[in-house]
């Protein structure tokens, strides 16, 4: 009977063992690829995520967001004839055409949605009045987000050997972008339905994302998904810089170079709705303290004998990001003081305290948890000690002004 049991401990723990062995040692088929967790920043996932690749179309993230930073969704922009006529062979997109009058934010859902790249030399032209200069804007605002590896040439995509980026920067470029909420909007859209203009009079046209996350009715369908972007060229691959949000985390995906698998399926997305499982999967924001809880109790100098024990009240809730495996471990805190003694009045800051937890540290305010009252011996000791050191200035004035007065004698 015991080796039985022993046997089925045995063989109990060797599955446990094998699932946390495949959980930890995750692969994508994809060459390039990476998962970050939005709010701090914590990589989950990579992959050769800092080797230069092209981008393809994934580059409309970065030119969204310059135009969402430096414009108006309600101005109205003229597509030119460079707009359309500097594309070349099939980069050209049929969505608009030449004298298309069209608001900046019609011609975002155009760029985001089906992928326009005439939408893209537009609006450029629309914020910098070229597109070499958009270019530029682009590249300088690239550094400023932290972009190490990162060059464009153009504000749609079109392969060019200097066009490039890589799955860690293209993270920083759509974390930055999906602050606006106009973004997220238009990204999470499957379909976008483009009213008629001065050149197209007819019925709205009906634009569908080239997003296969965010279709329901596409087998690459992931309920989490919030968007974001997708890119092809023979050169770049299957490209694409996802998000998506399950149980108050926020989590970022992005693959590069992908292939298609033996089923005819893009890994883009096999890879990145894998990465986002392992994440929400392995990963969790736990309470360590909520705001308001009673951290520890001192006693203050000086203080009347009702008063004088001081409750340490946390300020904000500390919640940290980790993994599962320490879902029920118990965390050390630090925590300093500020010099105390009474009075102290109720919720002023009397000190912090700090959480590390695996290598990031968590911080919060300590407050005073009630009024903390001056002892009246206390006060007589002070009122006494200030009449000793009047008495004591007063004396030595005195014996100042008596040698002076023996001098001139």
């Amino acid at each position: 009977m015991k080796k039985r049991i022993f046997l089925m401990f045995i063989f109990i723990f060797l599955i446990y063992s094998s699932c946390v062995s495949a959980v930890s040692n995750i692969e994508i088929n994809s060459p390039v690829g990476i998962l970050v967790e939005e709010s701090t920043g914590k990589i989950l996932y990579e992959k050769n995520a800092n080797q230069k690749m092209y981008p393809a179309s994934t580059t409309k993230i970065l030119t969204a967001l310059l135009v969402l930073e430096n414009g108006n969704l309600n101005d109205t922009v003229t597509v030119s004839e460079e707009a359309v006529n500097s594309l070349s062979g099939g980069y050209v997109t049929p969505f608009i055409s030449i004298g298309e009058e069209l608001t900046v934010e019609q011609l975002l859902n155009v760029l985001l949605i089906p992928s326009g790249n005439v939408a893209g030399n537009a609006l450029a032209e629309y914020v910098s009045g070229s597109i070499d200069e958009f270019v530029n804007l682009m590249n300088s605002r690239a550094k400023e987000l932290g972009c190490t590896n990162t060059h464009f040439t153009n504000p749609y995509g079109m392969h060019d050997e200097n066009h490039y980026s890589t799955a860690y920067d293209l993270y920083l470029i759509a974390k930055e972008a999906m602050k606006y909420e106009e973004f997220r909007t238009i990204v999470a859209k499957p379909t976008y339905s483009l009213a008629p203009t001065n050149r197209y009079s007819k019925d709205d046209r009906l634009l569908y994302s080239t997003n296969d996350l965010i279709k329901p009715s596409s087998n690459n369908y992931y309920e989490y998904a919030l968007g974001i972007k997708t890119g092809f060229t023979t050169p770049a691959g299957d490209c694409l810089v996802a998000a998506a949000e399950k149980d108050n985390m926020t989590l970022y995906a992005v693959i590069l170079g992908a292939e298609e698998s033996s089923t005819g399926n893009s890994y883009r997305y096999i890879d990145s709705k894998k990465l986002f499982e392992y994440g929400f999967n392995n990963y969790l924001f736990r309470t360590i303290r909520s705001k308001d809880s009673v951290i520890d109790t001192v006693e203050v100098n000086g203080a009347t004998q009702n008063t004088k024990n001081l409750n340490l009240v946390l300020e904000s809730t500390i919640s940290a990001f980790i993994s599962t495996d320490d879902e029920y471990t118990s965390f050390v805190p630090e925590i300093t003081l500020n010099e105390l003694s009474a009075p102290i009045v109720k919720d002023t800051v009397v000190g912090s305290i700090s959480y590390n937890v695996n290598s990031t540290t968590y911080t919060s305010n300590l407050l005073a948890g009630s009024d903390v009252e001056k002892s009246y011996m206390f006060i007589l000791w002070d009122i006494v000690f200030v009449i000793f050191l009047m008495i004591l200035f007063k004396l030595i004035i005195k014996t100042k002004k008596r040698k002076k007065k023996n001098r001139r004698k």
